[in-house]
């Protein structure tokens, strides 16, 4: 028994003896192995491909900026991985980054980008001094941005203190800012002037647009400026509800019947005009050009300060004024051709004669003989009344003002010939407003207005066919 004991104890000394070296020959296959391994890198390629099959990490670059096959040389005796890329990316413009278990590759171009942006922050806030939240600031040109916190606080990374931040916020004015080399910059939003919130002449002052209730239409200057018309009572045809503008002959300087909300009473049924908090009876003498914007009252609740003279309905005409700035010159004109379209075919003569005698022949009536023919004309009216009529246009204004002060002095010329010879019409006209604000509660302004006009029409032979051309045309 104990020579068996003894056997078995010196087997297990042996198999662990064993054991020992064969560990120990297998550690040194795989050391040698790596060496080799290492021994034949001379790529970028077979590096990145040596240090993926270690299974630490995975490497990550662009194709377009790393030549995988740059021939590169390390120190084969290296065994950390981030001493061994630093060799290899050594003079190839490239550096790397570890991130847990990834390896990026990228230029140093990149990274010295990252390194100067800078961080510019600041304040934004209104003009009243309360911080904007929400408050959008871009760099000029770039989808790169941020907007302001809580505190109307904003930081925004820029590479190039060259650059220009864009602040911009719903209700207020759009800032432009160069930073200027400037690492904090604080912004004063203004607010913005809004459609919505333009004024509107009504009977007891001004409002806004929004806050009217009562039945107020307003036209301004845009649309005026836009139509070729003679004045006001054209300007306004078509452009409010419930204003009837009809022309009672169509001839050039004519008046208009304008009915506001049909006709309210059997005798006048004019509206009421009130230029510049003036009461006239005829508004055609202003130039269309010197009109800022026309309100029209059509309900009791905005025409009852005017009392019973607005029992038709008011038209409230505010004029430009001069504007603080420097002194602005501007000059508009157009020229136009009108002509007579669509008219019925006259007949010469012999047609006329033709169809007399036909006429005649029927009725028992005496027929027009060969000697009567002789003596009548072969003449085609229409020619000889009607012509293609020019209109034209032309205005001249001069605008500024200062602080406290501004003026605005305008001239206008008007002609329109009539389509019907000897017809036609032309006006000249001049104005000038100077408004002065001594204090806050005192202003003093002046509005000089003059105007001449002259109409040429074609009077009524008095058989009841109306004036302006209806005689002439009916006996053509």
């Amino acid at each position: 028994m104990n020579n068996i004991y003894s056997l078995a104890n010196l087997s297990y000394r042996h198999l662990l003896l064993l054991s020992f070296i064969f560990c120990f020959v297998f550690l040194s296959v795989i050391s040698f192995a790596q060496e080799s391994e290492a021994d034949n890198i001379k790529t970028l390629q077979e590096l990145f491909q040596y240090i993926e099959n270690q299974g630490k990490y995975k490497i990550f670059y662009q194709n377009d900026h790393v030549d995988v096959n740059r021939k590169i040389t390390i120190d084969q005796n290296q065994t950390d991985m981030s001493k061994l890329l630093a060799q290899a990316l050594e003079g190839t413009g490239l550096s790397f980054k570890i991130i847990k278990d990834h390896i990026v590759i990228t230029t140093k171009k990149d990274n010295v980008a990252q390194q100067d942006e800078t961080i510019v922050k600041g304040c934004v806030t209104d003009n009243t001094g309360e911080t904007l939240i929400g408050v959008t600031v871009m760099i000029k040109g770039t989808t790169i941005g941020t907007i302001t916190n809580l505190d109307g606080i904003y930081e925004l990374e820029v590479e190039n203190l060259n650059d220009t931040l864009v602040f911009s916020y719903i209700g207020f004015e759009k800032v432009i800012q160069p930073i200027n080399g400037r690492t904090e910059i604080n912004i004063i939003m203004q607010m913005a002037s809004f459609a919505l919130d333009e004024v509107v002449a009504i009977g007891y002052g001004i409002k806004k647009q929004t806050d009217i209730i009562g039945a107020v239409s307003v036209v301004n200057s845009k649309e005026i400026s836009a139509l070729p018309v003679s004045n006001v009572s054209e300007a306004l045809q078509g452009k409010a509800t419930g204003v009837s503008v009809t022309q009672n002959t169509g001839a050039p300087g004519t008046g208009t019947s304008i009915r506001i909300r049909g006709t309210g009473t059997i005798n006048n049924n004019s509206p009421l005009y009130i230029i510049d908090g003036v009461p006239t009876k005829d508004a055609n003498t202003v130039s269309p050009s010197d009109i800022e914007s026309i309100s029209i009252l059509k309900d009791a609740a905005s025409s009852s300060i005017f009392g019973s003279r607005a029992s038709n309905g008011v038209i409230l005409i505010t004029t430009k004024k001069g504007k603080e700035g420097s002194m602005s010159i501007n000059f508009n004109t157009y020229t136009g051709l009108q002509v007579v379209s669509n008219l019925t075919e006259m007949c010469n003569k012999d047609q006329y004669i033709e169809i007399f005698n036909e006429a005649a022949t029927n009725d028992g009536r005496s027929l027009i003989t060969t000697g009567m023919a002789d003596t009548m004309p072969n003449t085609n009216w229409w020619k000889e009344i009607f012509r293609p009529a020019i209109i034209t246009s032309a205005d001249l204004s001069v605008s500024g003002g200062g602080k406290n002060i501004n003026y605005l002095v305008s001239g206008n010329y008007f002609y329109q010939e009539g389509i019907i010879l000897n017809s036609g019409y032309d006006r000249f006209s001049f104005r000038t407003s100077v408004n002065s604000e001594l204090s806050k509660k005192v202003n003093i302004g002046t509005n000089i207005s003059l105007s001449s006009a002259t109409t040429n029409q074609v009077g009524s032979s008095g058989d009841g066919y109306g004036g302006n051309g209806g005689s002439v045309v009916r006996y053509a």
